[in-house]
């Protein structure tokens, strides 16, 4: 989702949540491809920032994929 922002010049945040790959289709990279084309899409629409939300017991793949915990 993004979403405006009145700071940082109306810049846009982008959020992102709940993503789910199948347990049939673990293991084939499908969660990072994802992750990596949620953050393209977020450089190329100009968000200053990207948020997760996340279930801390997934914390650790989402910091293979560059994220870190705040």
């Amino acid at each position: 989702m993004l979403e405006r922002k009145f700071i940082h010049h109306c810049g846009t945040l982008g959020h992102i949540e709940d993503i789910v790959v199948s347990s049939r289709c673990r293991g084939l990279q499908l969660g990072f491809i994802i992750m990596e084309a949620l953050k393209h899409i977020a450089i190329q629409t100009g968000c200053y920032k990207l948020v997760l939300d996340c279930a801390e017991k997934v914390e650790s793949f989402y910091k293979k994929c560059g994220f870190v915990t705040k």
